[in-house]
């Protein structure tokens, strides 16, 4: 916590994985806290982008940056439609649980 403090941060991101305790001390130190609640899936993402790019007065970028990934997805799908051997991948997100993105959660 001390090297975090020593930074001086206007803003803090955590996860719903990041302990009570360590969210507390930090808002103790009366630093602003944004919460990115949602990344097990496509959507969860788009949405803790815009969430955040509210957040710090970056909305027009946050669109952006949700835009191309968007386009990126696409471009993935459109190359993969045809694929006859598409692997299995298994995120690990941390503190044991892990984040499935199934294909239906775009």
């Amino acid at each position: 916590m001390e090297s975090l403090l020593s930074l001086r941060p206007d803003l803090v991101c955590v996860n719903p994985y990041n302990s009570a305790d360590f969210v507390g001390q930090v808002t103790d130190a009366k630093i602003p806290v944004f919460r990115y609640e949602n990344a097990s899936s496509f959507a969860g993402v788009r949405a803790g982008i815009l969430a955040l790019g509210a957040r710090v007065g970056a909305e027009g970028r946050a669109k952006e940056m949700v835009a191309r990934m968007d386009r990126r997805l696409a471009e993935l799908d459109a190359r993969l439609a045809n694929a006859k051997n598409r692997p299995t991948v298994y995120y690990w997100a941390g503190a044991g649980r892990p984040a499935p993105a199934p294909r239906s959660a775009r």
